[in-house]
């Protein structure tokens, strides 16, 4: 299992933690990170651009899709705009993407206390943060203890 921190805008960040956006999505010119680092069942922080991680989650399905052509985008985003909850802005300032990465989410929760995590560049996504332990043990400890059966998940592949 990995660890990831996903940088998000306040208003998709919001949209996850009213249960409205169901699935993140990374758009790329080029394969960046995560492409091919992130499975199903993944430990997810979420961090608010500029601000602290407020949400830790669980990835349910991943799908990784190599755009062909400025059609098969709009194939794309027209099948999961929805679930993604795009905005206009945001579909033409991505279309000339040709990859994606398709990231369901599952089991959202605040995480408590919220912490800053300073980072000096511009990546959007980090796998296996450097977290302070302390605090990344305790929200993880928290986070099985509501979700049980995540925990026989993880003991499961730990052995």
């Amino acid at each position: 299992m990995n660890r990831h921190l996903a940088i998000l805008k306040q208003l998709y960040l919001k949209y996850i933690l009213q249960n409205k956006k169901l699935v993140d999505s990374r758009w790329y010119i080029h394969k960046l990170t995560p492409w091919v680092q992130i499975s199903t069942n993944d430990l997810l922080y979420l961090k608010l651009s500029g601000g602290p991680i407020k949400a830790i989650c669980r990835t349910s399905e991943i799908k990784y899709l190599e755009i062909q052509d400025e059609k098969h985008y709009f194939e794309v985003v027209e099948q999961y705009k929805t679930a993604l909850c795009l905005t206009n802005d945001f579909i033409e300032e991505k279309r000339r993407s040709r990859y994606c990465i398709l990231i369901w989410l599952k089991d959202v929760r605040p995480v408590i206390p919220e912490i800053r995590f300073e980072k000096h560049d511009q990546r959007s996504w980090l796998v296996n943060p450097p977290l302070p332990i302390d605090w990344q043990t305790k929200q993880e400890q928290y986070f099985f203890e509501i979700y049980p059966d995540l925990y026989k998940t993880e003991v499961d592949i730990l052995q």
